[in-house]
């Protein structure tokens, strides 16, 4: 498979994780609803993006701008990448442990069906993630210093040095954004398999104190 991504641009590589994490957020939202605490794990994220939004690059002072900004900016990037690969390998288990509590609980098949897709859907996740990933260890070896000398050079060196810069900055906020809504969902999936494990445990102690009626199915 790595050999099919080589040649994919890091723009295309979040093309296609926005795309796959638009289906994983249309596939787990009902999920997420159906607990408290998915749900204000989620609406935190939501304002979170909102004031981000409000506070991108954009809004900086390129011609006063601390070094040390765009260097923290780099750090805080690969940092959130490593993340969001942990994160990833994290709700695939959860899932896994998910689909298979819900195997053995009646009248979940549509929950079960949902993990199977979500399980999926965070596969899918991978091969772009590769391809962000060289992006983010290149961008750990970008020479932050060149950059702010580029501000102080020509337009055109000006207009690189902030295409650089904001570059970095729509990436690091895009993964984050995804890392705080994979643990949403993770956050939904593990109190789902919760409520599973309690329904599997319930039916297990009716059937050891009505053995008969779970063994034959005889009595009503």
């Amino acid at each position: 498979m790595a050999a099919q991504t080589a040649d994919i641009s890091p723009q295309d590589a979040l093309k296609s994780m926005i795309s796959i994490m638009t289906k994983i957020h249309k596939t787990a939202h009902p999920l997420i609803l159906r607990h408290n605490s998915s749900q204000e794990a989620d609406q935190f994220v939501n304002e979170r993006r909102l004031i981000l939004r409000q506070l991108n690059g954009r809004a900086w002072d390129w011609d006063n701008l601390d070094v040390g900004a765009p260097r923290c900016v780099v750090g805080n990037g690969v940092n959130t990448s490593d993340r969001f690969a942990d994160c990833g390998v994290g709700l695939g288990i959860s899932l896994m442990k998910l689909r298979a509590a819900t195997e053995v609980v009646q009248g979940m098949e549509l929950v079960c069906q949902r993990a199977e897709v979500l399980m999926g859907l965070v596969e899918g996740l991978k091969d772009a993630y590769t391809v962000v990933m060289r992006f983010a260890e290149d961008v750990g070896g970008w020479d932050v210093e060149h950059a702010m000398s580029m501000l102080e050079g020509s337009a055109d060196a000006r207009r690189m040095a902030v295409k650089e810069l904001m570059d970095v900055m729509d990436t690091w906020n895009t993964l984050g954004q995804w890392l705080d809504y994979l643990m949403v969902v993770r956050e939904a999936v593990v109190s789902e398999r919760e409520e599973m494990v309690d329904k599997k445990e319930g039916m297990e102690l009716d059937a050891a104190k009505n053995p008969i009626k779970a063994g034959s199915g005889q009595l009503n």
